[in-house]
């Protein structure tokens, strides 16, 4: 006989409550959005104002465009993650202890301050694979200081990421010998950000 407790709704067997997935594509970054929203929203701003300038309209006008244009381009592209871009079709492992192998097409998108990187799957007619037909992965890393890339890999680990998303983030860490490719992104980023404030 089972007892109902206070904390016991839609449980089942005594197992933790279960509200099933939020697959959720990501369609546009909420960031970006809200910079762009803020210099669009002063840009309506302007335009409100602009019947009430009397002299210098024109010269008003253009000043106002360009210091407007030329901020929201310093501060979108650095947050913006595209700076350096690819991506390609794979057919990898896809978790350890199995023989699954994934068809999919990874991407990666280096921007200055972080990573982002997709794992979306190909779809394929056949029944082993059948699990593995809608799988999307948009996962996003920060590295703001020495270590955070390794921090990155220890909370992926943890997470349970796939296989691919892994190896990126593995090799972006590694920081010795010929393998610097982490540093040099993280450093160049330091110093673009610095040198666009």
């Amino acid at each position: 006989m089972q007892r109902i407790g206070w904390f016991d709704a839609f449980r089942e067997n005594g197992d933790p409550t279960w509200f099933g997935e939020n697959r959720t594509p990501v369609l546009f970054d909420l960031q970006i959005f809200a910079l762009s929203s803020i210099f669009i929203t002063s840009f309506l701003a302007f335009l409100i104002i602009l019947p009430g300038v009397r002299h210098y309209r024109i010269a008003s006008t253009i000043a106002f465009v360009l210091s407007v244009t030329v901020g929201a381009i310093i501060i979108i592209s650095i947050h913006h993650p595209s700076w350096h871009q690819g991506s390609i079709r794979i057919y990898s492992a896809y978790r350890a202890f199995t023989s699954d192998k994934l068809d999919a097409i990874l991407g990666v998108r280096m921007g200055l301050k972080h990573l982002n990187v997709t794992l979306t799957s190909v779809p394929t007619s056949g029944t082993e694979q059948y699990s593995l037909n809608d799988l999307k992965y948009n996962e996003r890393f920060e590295f703001l200081n020495v270590f955070s890339m390794e921090m990155e890999l220890e909370k992926s680990l943890k997470k349970g990421l796939p296989y691919p998303i892994l190896k990126i983030i593995e090799y972006l860490s590694v920081d010795r010998a010929g393998f610097i490719w982490g540093r040099q992104y993280r450093l160049t980023g330091h110093y673009t950000i610095c040198l666009l404030w």
